[in-house]
């Protein structure tokens, strides 16, 4: 895991479903945590007993969900003296697109990640019919996903996921695309999967305004 976020083109912070598809990359843990839930069963306890923060400073839990732990593991940085820190928060990705701090305010209120995200959100909101939920659990299988957007059409009652990819400029990012897709379409939630994948400005809007099409329908 230090290996991996040691690189500058991972991302600032990654989750244990994130982490279990590095481990499994070796032998012997594959034998250990064949599947996602091994290895949240394997964390869990070790929060439990006190210890795992002592392994892995740079890891946070959200217990919100007493069924389902989530796991965040962040970045270190290294102060102007040269000591070792966990990585913040508040300090924003070097791409412009994508931060994991939500610091970035739409009209509602809501805080998004990114601009790509809040022009996204700003569209949804123009449809007053339209429930939204920003950064929404999905779980199969005691497996979690947060989601981008989770749209309700509160006329059709009909819901939708949509999933936006902005950080083209990183090639790792554009590598992990397929198996986040194949994720969801696995899990039964392809009907109701929109997907966009920056590429240009006028390509972007133009996507919104055909998805926004759909989820009115």
């Amino acid at each position: 895991m230090d290996t991996y976020l040691a690189d500058p083109y991972s991302p600032m912070e990654i989750r244990s479903t994130d982490l279990h598809d590095l481990i499994i990359k070796d032998p012997e843990l594959a034998q250990v945590f064949e599947y996602p839930r091994d290895f949240g069963r394997f964390l869990r306890k070790q929060h439990d007993d006190g210890v795992l923060q002592q392994i892995i400073p740079n890891c946070s839990v959200d217990t919100t969900n007493k069924s389902s732990y989530q796991w965040h593991f962040r970045k270190a940085f290294r102060d102007q003296e040269g000591n070792k820190g966990i990585q913040s928060q508040n300090i924003v990705s070097k791409y412009k697109y994508y931060s994991k701090s939500k610091n970035i305010t739409t009209s509602s209120g809501e805080k998004v990640r990114s601009k790509q995200e809040k022009i996204i959100y700003e569209r949804l909101l123009q449809c007053d019919f339209l429930t939204i939920f920003y950064d929404h659990p999905v779980t199969k299988w005691d497996e979690t996903k947060y989601v981008d957007f989770y749209i309700k059409n509160e006329m059709t009652r009909k819901t939708y996921i949509w999933e936006h990819f902005g950080m083209t400029n990183s090639e790792p990012y554009i590598n992990g695309i397929p198996k986040k897709i194949d994720w969801f379409e696995y899990n039964g939630f392809k009907e109701n999967l929109i997907i966009t994948i920056y590429v240009s400005d006028k390509q972007f809007i133009r996507e919104i305004e055909k998805n926004i099409d759909i989820i009115k329908m």
